[in-house]
């Protein structure tokens, strides 16, 4: 690997790990709160701007293609390994999870979703689509 491919994947490992380990620290409090809808945008604007910085990285400083990102164009066969995916989630992974969290005396899935559903529906939907 040259010196400066190394150096931008250094840069952007950092931007993304460390953009959103800031992003979820205590200094980035406000950022969800539903009551605040503007600070709440701005968390989401915070977000996306982390992606297209790493996207920046690697398409102009790396000149990598996205398939360096394991983004591929869309094939057919994503749809049937989507449902499949949906399926085991939902089938095995979602309640073992409910298990592990009322084993663990945690509240279950419907009291965060009650605290998500305070949230505008703009923002759901902002907050949904955003890369993970």
């Amino acid at each position: 690997m040259r010196e400066s491919n190394c150096t931008a994947t250094i840069t952007g490992l950092a931007v993304a790990r460390g953009g959103t380990a800031l992003l979820l620290s205590p200094a980035s409090r406000g950022l969800d709160d539903p009551s605040q809808p503007a600070m709440a945008l701005v968390g989401q604007v915070l977000f996306w701007a982390l992606t297209a910085a790493v996207v920046a990285i690697v398409l102009f400083w790396e000149k990598q293609s996205f398939r360096s990102l394991w983004l591929q164009s869309f094939r057919w066969q994503s749809i049937g390994w989507g449902l499949v995916l949906v399926a085991v989630y939902y089938t095995i992974l979602f309640p073992l999870g409910e298990w592990v969290r009322w084993a663990a005396g945690r509240p279950g899935f419907g009291v965060g979703m009650d605290q998500v559903m305070k949230f505008p529906l703009w923002y759901r939907v902002v907050g949904w689509s955003a890369p993970a």
